[in-house]
């Protein structure tokens, strides 16, 4: 689970980088779009739906991963009871 965590970013990140470069449609290509015509509001919008999409995605794993290891938290949570 820590590895799935830590590789949920970095794709997300590597996602619209590829889109900024190669497509033609796509959240990478509207920031860069945006960016080459001055369209600077519409830009940061961009910007922050991905920060958003990557924040929604890091809380919905966060409960995936409660969920499928609750052996694991329930443990950690007696040890740091006791």
């Amino acid at each position: 689970m820590a590895g799935i965590r830590q590789c949920l970013p970095i794709g997300l990140i590597l996602m619209v980088i590829s889109e900024m470069f190669n497509t033609t449609a796509g959240l990478g290509f509207a920031i860069i779009q945006f960016q080459r015509t001055f369209a600077i509001p519409e830009m940061w919008s961009g910007i922050l739906v991905l920060g958003l999409l990557g924040y929604g995605v890091a809380v919905v794993f966060r409960i995936f991963e409660r969920r499928i290891l609750r052996w694991y938290h329930g443990l950690k949570d007696l040890e740091n009871a006791s």
